[in-house]
């Protein structure tokens, strides 16, 4: 596929390449080589210029908007988290009934029970502004955690652990390996200046 801004302003020119279903995929890149321009694409924020995106054979484009992106959870590196309770902030988007067994069951996959229980508000905690009173990597799981709630099959990471230390960077690996089964996995990630630039791994 071929993408650009403007006319003069071309990001991908002949972009090729395949996410595996079921599997998880890295797509490394120097900052600004086009990574997060690629997936805001597969969701559909824009439209290739020329090539074509196709999930199963088919076209994207060719899907009701609402249904398709229900498919997909993303988890930037700066999570979207709001003034309020856990409740509201992993129900956030979520048009179904949820009872409170589903949402810790959610929470306890993650790995955020145990903290939640300790602050002994249980759900009606509150994680203030922007969910200043958690840190990096709770942030990340709340998202996890709504994306299992919403059943996305097919998850983006965009950078999501850039902003954790090393010992956040591992648990959120760890949680991430136990609730990637059966889903398609894309995660983008910064590549050294010395690496080659917008290429796809596939584990």
């Amino acid at each position: 596929m071929s993408f650009g801004y403007s006319e003069d302003k071309t990001v991908l020119s002949e972009f090729d390449c395949t996410f595996k279903e079921g599997r998880v995929t890295a797509l490394l890149g120097l900052s600004g080589c086009g990574k997060s321009t690629v997936v805001n694409l597969i969701d559909r924020i824009y439209e290739v210029d020329g090539g074509a995106i196709t999930i199963g054979g088919k076209n994207i484009s060719d899907y009701v908007m609402d249904s398709y992106r229900r498919r997909f959870g993303m988890i930037p590196q700066n999570v979207m988290l709001f003034s309020g309770s856990i409740r509201e902030n992993v129900t956030f988007g979520i048009n179904r009934e949820l009872s409170d067994g589903e949402i810790t069951e959610a929470l306890d996959k993650v790995g955020l029970t145990g903290f939640i229980e300790q602050s002994g508000k249980g759900l009606e905690l509150d994680i203030g502004e922007r969910g200043n009173k958690l840190s990096g990597g709770q942030k990340q799981r709340i998202a996890l955690a709504r994306m299992l709630l919403a059943d996305a099959h097919y998850l983006i990471l965009d950078e999501a652990t850039a902003s954790m230390d090393a010992i956040s960077i591992a648990e959120f690996r760890s949680v991430l390996e136990k609730i990637v089964k059966d889903r398609t996995v894309i995660i983008i990630a910064y590549q050294s200046p010395y690496a080659a630039c917008a290429g796809c791994s596939s584990a």
